[in-house]
């Protein structure tokens, strides 16, 4: 072979590479680049659902803090011990006082205070009365300035009314205490006001002398600053606690936080939840998951988060299928759960688009997707009629 035979192909074969160049880089070239497109897929309506996950404590979710006064008497004793539970209304300590008159005279002052509240009250229900019953009540009264009328005086009436029932029924419990008050030494108790466990217990009597902790749990955990700014009190929440899982919400959202606030350190906010139910076994102080529903959407047209073409952060795109064309279509973008992009506008449910961003810059692109003869029906060839077939094949023959 002569010598200058390799050199000529080469010079072919360069100049074969520049022409295709040309032809596909070229301003408004009928030769543009080819995508092999795996899989098509079509944006569709789903729920979309964004969920923040903590870690969280079970805690008492109510306590009551008991004070001794020394002005009701003496200390007399505990009826409770730390770890005991209580009911509503049981004897946590007692008062004694230092004799019988002592008692019955803080009786009959309290019950002296509670008449002469009546009294005043049922002055003040004549009076509303006989306005009531008073033709004129939409003149307006010059010495005491107001402007009368039918509903506020029947208002009036009906919330005194109430009042003196509630005061009467203060100095019968009175009168019953007098009443049962015998030779030995009287004595006050201080009760419990909800159902608990005794929690704590100062015997030396520094105030709170009692701390009483509800049985039923809530769930305290801590944000970032990040995080505080998405949660909001009323968020549907699920704690996940031995195994089991209980609903829940969100019951406070500290906007303080935890510490004293410093530049140089970062702050972190308390946050509470509260059960729908109470679990049948848990401790306080039991070490739990929270998962907070921070957003949900319900009907979100979602596409691949992949297939979205993040140009800048105002402007994305998707590579969508558009009358056997692939083109780029402008949209805006929302809520982005893993790997699901709501689209909020630019495409309609069912636009077909690529599942991976397509990127070129001149002329209009072509694609080809895999076969799928498997898919095909052996019924469209029966009944495709011989002429139709024979039109096609002669079709084919032309184009070659």
């Amino acid at each position: 072979m002569k010598k200058w035979i390799p050199g000529i192909i080469a010079i072919i074969v360069v100049l074969f590479v520049a022409a295709n160049l040309y032809l596909i880089f070229k301003d408004k070239s009928a030769v543009a680049r080819s995508f092999y497109i795996n899989k098509w897929i079509a944006a569709k309506e789903e729920k979309l659902v964004e969920t923040m996950k903590k870690d969280g404590v079970s805690a008492p979710l109510e306590e009551q803090l008991v004070y001794y006064d020394d002005s009701k008497g003496s200390f007399e004793g505990f009826s409770v011990k730390r770890g005991e539970e209580v009911q509503m209304g049981t004897t946590l300590f007692k008062y004694e006082t230092d004799t019988y008159q002592e008692t019955i005279d803080i009786l009959e002052a309290e019950k002296d205070s509670l008449e002469k509240q009546i009294d005043g009250l049922e002055d003040k229900l004549d009076d509303l009365e006989d306005l009531e019953s008073d033709t004129s009540l939409k003149n307006v009264n010059k010495k005491e300035g107001y402007l009368y009328d039918t509903v506020s005086i029947e208002m009036d009436i009906f919330q005194t009314e109430a009042e003196i029932k509630r005061l009467e029924g203060e100095v019968k419990k009175v009168d019953s205490q007098i009443a049962t008050a015998d030779d030995k030494l009287p004595r006050l108790e201080e009760k419990s006001d909800i159902t608990g466990v005794v929690k704590d217990i100062n015997k030396d009597l520094s105030n709170p002398v009692l701390t009483i902790a509800s049985k039923e749990n809530m769930i305290k955990g801590t944000l970032t600053e990040g995080e505080q700014a998405k949660v909001e009190p009323g968020m549907e929440a699920v704690v996940t606690a031995n195994g089991k899982k209980y609903k829940g919400y969100v019951d406070q959202v500290m906007i303080s936080p935890e510490n004293e606030p410093k530049v140089e350190k970062k702050s972190f906010y308390s946050f509470t939840v509260v059960l729908a139910e109470e679990p049948e076994k848990m401790a306080h102080g039991t070490h739990v998951d929270v998962k907070i529903t921070t957003e949900a959407i319900e009907h979100a047209l979602a596409v691949p988060a992949s297939s979205v073409d993040k140009i800048s952060k105002k402007k994305q795109q998707l590579s969508v299928l558009d009358k056997g064309k692939i083109k780029q279509q402008k949209v805006t973008t929302g809520l982005k759960v893993g790997g699901k992009q709501q689209i909020e506008t630019g495409i309609k449910e069912g636009t077909i688009i690529a599942r991976k961003p397509l990127s070129w810059e001149k002329g209009t692109p072509t694609f080809y997707t895999p076969l799928k003869v498997s898919q095909w029906e052996k019924d469209m060839y029966k009944n495709m009629r011989k002429l139709e077939m024979a039109k096609l094949a002669g079709k084919g023959f032309l184009s070659m």
